[in-house]
């Protein structure tokens, strides 16, 4: 990964700061843990569409058996931040965004004591943009109805606070929504101390969605 200039490599510093949990142009080896309905969903890295580079992730839900919000998913673990102000930065293209009913992004933290979910979801239908608000039910963000075009990328920003445990904001397409108000729900009691990192792309009808994700960035505020 490297600035926009192309004089240095980003990542070659990045990739190796504690308070950077990833940083994955989505190039070389796909190795996210995939799952879905039926068996021939699709989870990989392709040179179809992409943002930069030469791939992007490539999620596509079952063609055999097609059926309304089939769903497809990836998802990483991390170890849990050492900076308590988080940001998730990535791009996505839903294509044919008639067959797309909505893409989540979800974080869970684990922080040793509690499980906290906190989900955004684009529904390209209605269209507008929900979260998990601080009683676990389903929030819609005033004023975020933007149609999504077909094969437009979004930059997608979601921002939290560990220390606090609120969220801060959600930002796409160059509009930022304050969350800072609003505390993350706590899912039950845990042991464990990490983070999972989950991508989720839903079907509307019997479509099948091709969703791409490119350049994603999880990690301190400061650090790009």
């Amino acid at each position: 990964m490297r600035d926009h200039l192309g004089v240095f490599s980003m990542g070659a510093d990045l990739k190796f700061s504690r308070s950077v949990l990833m940083l994955d142009d989505c190039e070389g080896t796909f190795d996210w843990t995939s799952s879905g309905d039926g068996s021939d969903f699709v989870a990989d890295h392709a040179a179809v569409k992409v943002w930069s580079g030469t791939n992007a992730i490539r999620l596509k839900t079952r063609t055999t058996g097609a059926a309304h919000l089939d769903t497809v998913r990836i998802v990483k673990v991390r170890n849990f931040p050492t900076s308590g102000l988080v940001v998730w930065r990535s791009r996505i293209n839903l294509a044919d965004v008639s067959l797309v009913s909505g893409v989540q992004l979800w974080m869970s933290f684990n922080d040793g004591a509690n499980a906290y979910a906190p989900i955004v979801t684009i529904d390209s239908q209605t269209p507008s943009i929900t979260y998990t608000n601080a009683a676990g039910g389903t929030s819609t963000l005033a004023g975020s109805g933007y149609p999504i075009e077909d094969y437009e990328w979004l930059e997608v920003e979601v921002r939290y606070d560990l220390d606090g445990l609120m969220w801060q904001s959600v930002e796409i397409a160059g509009v930022v929504y304050d969350l800072s108000s609003v505390a993350l729900y706590a899912t039950g009691a845990v042991t464990k101390r990490n983070i999972a990192i989950n991508y989720r792309v839903y079907a509307e009808q019997a479509g099948i969605p091709t969703v791409y994700v490119d350049n994603i960035y999880i990690g301190a505020y400061g650090d790009v």
